[in-house]
């Protein structure tokens, strides 16, 4: 008998609206701490250093060598543009690498954009904005200070620092303790909505100071009733950024537009009211690459990221976090639950996008000495609708996730209860009951597709439930393995062999599958204009691999033996191409343009791509010894 998977479990302490073209191993930037800074100002002694930008990607390389950053063109080839080590695991997520930079005077004022040439290799480009705003500086000294680097605003000039602020300022914060409540309120950093408030194109950013440790301790004197949050932001627009932060319950909030990047966060130590760790109920807030850790309350009520509130301008993003070593009871780790503060009857929510996480729910009481703190996943419990409204809410999105050991007896390790939602290409696995739930009389539609669905063994709890909803929901193309119950019957095309996974949730790679899978090739491709790419930053083409991942070889245009067994020539082109094999036969091949739109196929090694515009393909060649190699084509 197979075994339920080949897992190594090693459990350690794109985005939605970002479109990019990745091979398996060309650099790719993911998102940037900043979003706009000032390119002078870092010191009196040294005027022409700007801000310190940290970017988030996959394939920066272990080393610089003569890897560089660009900004609005200028390169940055200096070692000493350079803070944080290249390259960085574990700043805080495990599965993605940072570049930490210095801009200087050298790069112009205005919107620019930032791109990493890693080999000779140039990534993506994102965007960026060089402003003419001021850079501040905080210690955890007893004083209240200027702001400078040399005279920087101590625990008691804090409230000074918020009042200074104006849109697109920047503040560091130096390493040490920050354990009491500076500017009023029940937190070391408090943002009343009343104070300075930054702009969609200037937001104002506290930040942790490169290669410190700046530590809002919220713990330490903390008070259930009077001091028990982290960082509180509810002025509009402020980005908080590398920081390690801990309260009894919510860590980090912050108001509309706010981002949430690169925390090391815990929180939900002891009950408090019903928190999340990271918490919003506000429109356009983005939170990435945090790590959501250390909740101990073993209340439902509490969670690791919770969305509330009403989104009705533009729903928030929530992708590339690591959620782990919660006790939350059954209650989920992500959750959108609008039931407290709903929309008004006139207007509707729109989409929150809950993708690329990763989250390790609890063991079970044998594991943990008596204590149960299993709990599900993701939950999209109340989408702030109600029977006879005339707005239905837009759908919330769950798609690119892989969830360990989440569900708890009858409760889903993924479930949905009220408005729309959309399930796509997640991997559960290990699930300690149902797999995806669809609950309760307001559910309107639910779609689950291409979805892995691994139970433990004994588990014989429905992996895809339906119990009430006003529609029966559209499943398909999904992957069941472990448990004792059926695949759901209303699947259009259902697998059920073993699909062949590895789990290391330590690596850069949590999650791949074996070239042998029969998850390779059989999802359904229905689900592309939200499904790009896959976890790992690899673009879907063609046709899609059910779960979070795409079978990937070891091979890529980066390597070696690639380069010298695989010839695609002339490259650039601006009429026709050869493509030529050692050892190997092509089947044949297909080209995609920059959003995976299939443009040609054919089975011949010489193609003439005339009729094409101008601009880069992507290549997949399907080979008769069964390898799948991508390569990039410039067409001319």
């Amino acid at each position: 008998m197979k075994t339920i998977l080949r897992t190594l479990l090693i459990i350690s302490c794109l985005v939605h609206n970002i479109t990019t073209l990745a091979l398996s191993q060309d650099p790719i930037i993911l998102f940037s701490d900043l979003i706009s800074a000032p390119s002078t100002g870092w010191s009196n002694a040294e005027p022409n250093k700007g801000a310190v930008i940290t970017i988030w990607g996959r394939h920066f390389g272990a080393t610089r060598g003569s890897s560089y950053i660009t900004v609005n063109g200028v390169q940055l080839q200096s070692d000493s543009d350079y803070l944080e080590d290249w390259g960085q695991y574990n700043n805080p997520v495990p599965f993605l690498q940072t570049i930490t930079f210095q801009l200087n005077s050298s790069v112009s004022t205005g919107n620019s954009t930032i791109s990493v040439t890693v080999n000779d290799v140039t990534s993506n480009t994102i965007p960026f904005r060089i402003n003419n705003s001021s850079i501040f500086f905080v210690d955890d000294v007893n004083g209240t200070g200027s702001g400078t680097m040399t005279d920087p605003w101590g625990k008691s000039g804090i409230d000074n620092m918020v009042d200074a602020m104006t849109p697109g300022d920047v503040v560091y914060f130096r390493d040490g303790i920050y354990d009491d409540a500076y500017n009023g309120g029940k937190s070391p950093i408090w943002v009343r909505s009343s104070e300075p408030a930054g702009t969609l194109q200037d937001p104002i950013a506290y930040v942790g100071y490169p290669n410190e440790d700046a530590y809002m301790d919220g713990i330490t004197n903390g008070d259930v009733s009077n001091f028990n949050k982290g960082i509180k932001i509810d002025a509009r627009q402020y980005t908080i950024a590398k920081f390690r932060v801990a309260a009894l319950g919510n860590g980090i909030s912050v108001g509309r537009n706010g981002r949430i990047i690169g925390n090391d966060v815990v929180g939900a130590t002891q009950f408090v009211a019903g928190v999340g760790i990271i918490q919003t109920g506000s429109d356009g807030v983005k939170i990435y690459a945090n790590t959501v850790h250390g909740a101990r309350s073993l209340d439902r009520l509490d969670h690791s990221i919770y969305i509330s509130g009403c989104q009705e301008i533009e729903g928030a993003d929530i992708a590339y976090n690591y959620s782990y070593d919660n006790y939350f009871d059954r209650g989920p780790h992500f959750v959108d639950n609008h039931q407290g503060n709903r929309c008004a009857s006139d207007v509707y929510m729109k989409s929150n996008y809950w993708h690329h996480n990763v989250i390790a729910c609890g063991e079970d009481e044998t594991a943990t000495g008596g204590v149960d703190n299993r709990s599900r996943g993701i939950g999209i419990y109340d989408l702030s609708w109600d029977v006879g409204e005339a707005n239905e809410p837009e759908p919330a999105y769950v798609y690119n996730n892989i969830l360990i050991g989440c569900g708890k007896e009858w409760h889903g390790a993924m479930y949905h209860n009220n408005g729309h939602a959309k399930f796509f290409n997640n991997t559960l696995v290990n699930s300690r009951g149902k797999g995806i739930q669809v609950t309760g009389g307001l559910s309107l539609t639910t779609e689950i597709k291409n979805n892995v669905i691994i139970q433990e063994t004994g588990i014989s709890d429905n992996y895809v439930d339906f119990t009430q909803g006003s529609s029966t929901p559209d499943v398909g193309n999904n992957s069941y393995f472990g448990g004792s119950s059926s695949p759901y019957s209303g699947d259009s095309n259902p697998i059920t062999s073993d699909p062949q996974i590895t789990v290391d949730l330590s690596s850069a790679f949590p999650l791949t599958i074996a070239s042998s899978s029969p998850l390779i090739d059989a999802g359904t491709s229905s689900v592309s204009s939200i499904v790009i790419d896959d976890f790992n930053s690899t673009i879907r083409l063609g046709s899609f691999e059910i779960g979070a991942v795409e079978f990937s070889s070891t091979l890529s245009i980066n390597d070696e033996s690639l380069n010298n067994s695989f010839l695609l020539m002339p490259n650039p082109t601006n009429n026709t191409f050869t493509f030529e094999a050692k050892n190997d036969v092509l089947h044949k091949l297909v080209i995609y343009n920059q959003v995976g739109q299939l443009i040609k196929e054919t089975t011949l090694n010489k193609v003439n791509v005339s009729d094409l515009s101008n601009g880069t393909y992507i290549i997949k060649f399907y080979m008769e010894s069964g390898k799948t190699i991508s390569k990039k084509l410039i067409k001319y």
